[in-house]
């Protein structure tokens, strides 16, 4: 049997990083290898030009604060998302203190706005503004519904546009645009000058096989063109969309129960500065369609590679590909005979999403600045370019009432044995990435008892910081 490393990760990203860094802190004399089949690290959805960079505390996001039924506002979500993006502030900050991570090259501060327009939609941020205020992580949230005030807010959505307009906004100014890539590739530089970590570029993982007190992984060097195998006695799959097609071989997951939705997605983007310096927040409206939750709108003004940028979107489109630079052959591949039933119901059940994603894919550039003039009354075409964002792979799943279900978030899955790991699903994965790695801990290293006194020490120093 080849040598046994302590565990394996597959994919370079936020979440496989992070999980890579608290193992090293908790357990420094594990052998820990990572796998990337790219030439170079968090070049998917943790890339920083493909995803909005917010940093989702449940600030602005508006889908996070549902109308219910009966007319009141659930904003249950919004708390939890809240909590959970404070733990990954908390590691940041102790990853910063111990010079592991520059936290002002990689963390901005800037405002979250959640803007709206139209009566229902005033009335609705009102009640949602009123229940979040109470809560301390809210209570500093302004709320107007003044002309002159939003303007100064923001002059570059309210420029041009008619003071007759029932608009209103909320306004948090401690939010964050994050670079989730460059957080990522400051950790792995410091875990690389550990002998014990080892990346590996350009190395496909290509299957996993259970020997019961380990994982036989193999894997194909695609810089000399071989494959080889390597043993582990844990395993996290981290490998974004791909993920579900490594946990099929595996046999991992009950082909019954899991199979994939790909949605692809591109942004609209200017890098005039006369039009940048006018925006300085990251504004959330109200979705596109009340269905969708990735049908929501935002202008979001960033920071990459330490210049200034706005973009505006997302436009979400129909794709089989798992990975930005993946294969138009992974969704086909995913289909067992086993999940086609589950696929072809949720098709049925959600043909108003396909109907979306078939609208948003035929768009033209002229249709998707209309949009953003809805949003922005001013806008100037020549101005904007539409740019490719990353892939986000949704998961779709038979619940305990064997009812199929498309489910917008994360799912950790597990082997039974617990040594094997997975996450399915997209956002907001990276903003609380690190409640996902602490999840991770207690799942994989239960039989290592999790709570010993000494991990408990160590994790308690961190999540204090």
């Amino acid at each position: 049997m080849p040598k046994l490393v302590d565990i394996v990760l597959v994919g370079s990203g936020i979440i496989s990083t992070s999980l890579a860094m608290l193992i090293h802190i908790l357990e420094p004399k594990w052998v820990i290898h990572m796998y990337e089949k790219l030439p170079d690290v968090a070049c998917e959805s943790t890339n920083v030009w493909h995803n909005s960079g917010t940093g989702h505390a449940g600030y602005c996001e508006l889908n996070y604060t549902p109308k219910l039924s009966n007319n009141s506002i659930d904003i249950s979500n919004a708390l939890k998302i809240n909590k959970l993006f404070n733990l990954s502030i908390k590691f940041w900050s102790f990853l910063a203190k111990n010079n592991i991570l520059n936290y002002h090259n990689v963390i901005h501060n800037i405002p979250h706005i959640s803007f709206v327009i139209g009566d229902n939609n005033v009335n609705f941020l009102y009640k949602r503004f009123n229940k979040l205020i109470k809560y301390t992580s809210f209570n500093n949230m302004q709320y107007s519904d003044k002309f002159s005030e939003l303007s100064k807010w923001i002059p570059l959505i309210m420029s041009g546009r008619s003071k007759l307009q029932k608009v209103a906004a909320t306004k948090i100014i401690n939010g964050t645009d994050i670079n989730f890539s460059e957080i990522t590739r400051q950790i792995l530089t410091f875990l690389r000058k550990k002998s014990n970590f080892h990346l590996h570029l350009k190395h496909d993982v290509i299957n996993i096989i259970n020997k019961n007190y380990y994982w036989n992984i193999y894997v194909k060097n695609n810089n000399f063109n071989y494959t080889y195998m390597i043993s582990a006695k844990h395993v996290f799959i981290g490998g974004g969309g791909a993920t579900l097609l490594l946990l099929q071989k595996a046999n991992i997951i009950n082909k019954n129960n899991y199979a994939s939705f790909p949605i692809s997605s591109q942004f609209l983007l200017s890098t005039n500065y006369d039009i940048i310096n006018q925006h300085w927040a990251k504004v959330y409206s109200t979705t596109i369609n009340n269905y969708i939750p990735i049908s929501t709108p935002h202008m979001d003004a960033r920071i990459i590679n330490g210049k200034k940028i706005l973009l505006f979107g997302p436009f979400a489109m129909l794709s089989t590909k798992f990975l930005r630079y993946g294969s138009y052959l992974d969704w086909f591949k995913s289909i067992k005979i086993n999940n086609i039933k589950l696929i072809l119901k949720t098709g049925i059940n959600n043909i108003h999403l396909i109907k979306y994603l078939l609208n948003q894919s035929l768009m033209s550039k002229s249709n998707k600045i209309n949009l953003l003039r809805y949003y922005y009354p001013k806008v100037n075409p020549s101005d904007w370019n539409i740019i490719q964002a990353g892939q986000r792979v949704q998961i779709i799943k038979n619940n305990t009432n064997h009812d199929e279900q498309l489910v917008f978030g994360n799912e950790i899955v597990y082997s039974s044995n617990r040594s094997l790991a997975a996450v399915l699903g997209a956002s907001p994965g990276a903003s609380t990435s690190v409640s996902l790695v602490l999840q991770l801990l207690k799942i994989m290293f239960k039989k290592y008892n999790y709570y010993h006194s000494d991990w408990k020490n160590k994790l308690k120093l961190i999540l204090s910081s």
